[in-house]
This record gives C-alpha cells, structure tokens and sequence, in this order.
C-alpha cells in the first residue's frame, strides 16, 4: 500500500536501517499517475531488501499536496544517518535544464505546487540534493532522478514501452544483496536523461527509468 504526503513508517531494525526519501509530482494533470507507478515500484523494491538484509525501514514520502520545495528542503536538512544506514533519495516529476548552466550535467527538478507559482523560486538541481546529502554518515547513499533534463518549455512525453511488466521470478540471493549494499560506500548518482533530452513514461509502468532500474536491481 502506499500514501500521500509526507508520512513516516519503519520496520524493526538491528544493525542499520533503509532510509527511503521519496518525492513525487502526485498532483500533476500530466503524469501525476505516472508518479504513483515510480513510487509503488520504488517503496516496494527497497522495502523487500530491507527485509532481506533484515535492516530496518523508513520512509518519507513528499507527494500530493505536500509537495513542494520548502517541504523538500526541510525533509533533507533534518536526514539523521549512522555509518549503518543506506540513504536513498528519489525524484519522480518534471525537469528541465537551463539553457545557461552548461557547466552542470544534472537536471532540475520542477518542485512548483501549482501552475502559478514562479518556477525560479521553486526549483532544486538534482546536484544540490548531492550537496546536501554527501555528508551524511550513511555508508552507501544513492541519489535517483526519473525527469526530464531538456531545455525549459518541452513536457515529459508519454511512450511506448517494450519493457516486459512482470517482476523476476528468480530467487533472491542474500549474498548478491550483502555485496550490492552492505560491502560498498560512497554516493550512487544516476538520472534518466542527459543534458538536452527528454525523459519518458507511461501510464502501464510509470517512468521508464525507475521502472528498468528497479527491474534491472530485481
């Protein structure tokens, strides 16, 4: 199950815990639905590592009508983390990329509330979220972008995707998963677009981006 806004839930934990920050354009006329798909897929693939690794879960949501970049910005600044935690951070929603800002490969993320609502004011680049979380003390910490990084003024199109809907059926391997996030550290930083390219979605599987990284780590 999942919900709106900005809601909290966890799991026991007794040797580190998954912290799962989820922001995500609900609301939007335009590819909201396409939003809820990116957060069933990613809540749901995090929560059954948890379980796995017996790590404990928590999980911030930012969607719906709490969406927005104050509520954004006060979620990471008050992130507490241990050397046990994985911090995840994921973004599902408009981007663009400004046409004088050649120097930044990464995209900003459209975090305005309502259509009126002045879009200089209320805009992160997935790079300030890296600023912000590097220093956590989380061991392994890995930042997720499903948007477009275009040039402003080109919405995210809808596409066709040949992306098979099922998940795996293959086993899960404990060890594979011990290697994947409990030997490694660092920052993961990955984004659905590069500079001047637009990001796709549908209705069936939401982005394609989240939806091929989560079936890919499955």
């Amino acid at each position: 199950n999942t919900s709106s806004g900005n809601n909290t839930s966890s799991y026991a934990s007794n040797s580190g815990t998954i912290k799962l920050i989820m922001i995500a354009n609900t609301n939007d006329d335009n590819i909201g639905s396409t939003c809820q798909r990116d957060i069933d897929h990613v809540k749901g693939m995090f929560r059954d590592v948890s379980r796995m690794l017996n790590l404990g879960f928590e999980y911030k949501e930012i969607s719906g009508d709490n969406f927005g970049k104050a509520t954004v910005v006060n979620t990471l600044n008050s992130m507490s983390t241990s050397n046990n935690d994985i911090l995840i951070f994921c973004y599902s929603g408009h981007g663009f990329h400004y046409r004088n800002d050649e120097s930044n490969a990464y995209p900003q993320f459209d975090l305005r509330s309502g259509k009126f609502d002045a879009l200089d004011a209320n805009t992160l680049n997935l790079s300030d979220i890296y600023s912000t979380l590097k220093s956590q003390n989380a061991h392994l910490k890995i930042i997720l972008s499903d948007c477009c990084n275009s040039y402003l003024n080109v919405v995210k199109p809808f596409g066709n995707s040949r992306a098979a809907t099922a998940r795996s059926i293959v086993q899960w391997s404990r060890s594979n998963c011990q290697s994947l996030f409990l030997n490694q550290s660092g920052v993961v930083v990955a984004t659905s677009a590069s500079k001047g390219e637009t990001a796709k979605c549908n209705a069936d599987i939401g982005g394609f981006f989240i939806y091929n990284f989560v079936k890919s780590l499955d």
